[in-house]
């Protein structure tokens, strides 16, 4: 049985100046497109680079347990294994599985092995 379809309503509340923190969050969404954009290239190494770039004004921005954080992880995590660096893509898995543990998502560990430290 479905629900009566219903409406809603979309309203700006408030407009004002983009704050220091927001823009740093554009910049760093900017370098994780461009990421994807080279990584559809094959250009591991630069997107390593653009990666870890957009994870350090993240974390200075909004600190290290927001979604977009554990995106920004996981895909280095994945870079760093396409480029054969195992020691760096394991490093990034554990902390991608340490910021979601921290969002509360349900990551069940035993899909994982043991637990991060």
């Amino acid at each position: 049985m479905r629900a009566p379809a219903g409406g809603y309503e979309i309203r700006v509340v408030e407009l004002h100046p983009a704050t220091e923190n927001e823009q740093s969050l554009q910049q760093a969404r900017q370098l994780y497109y461009d990421y994807m954009r080279i990584r559809s290239e094959g250009k591991f190494p630069e997107g390593i680079q653009l990666l870890l770039r957009a994870l350090e004004i993240q974390e200075k921005a909004a600190g290290p347990d927001i979604p977009v954080v554990a995106a920004t992880l996981g895909a280095l995590s994945s870079c760093c294994r396409w480029t054969g660096d195992y020691s760096s893509a394991e490093r990034y898995e554990l902390r991608t599985l340490e910021s979601l543990a921290a969002l509360r998502i349900g990551i069940s560990w035993s899909q994982h092995g043991k637990r991060p430290r």
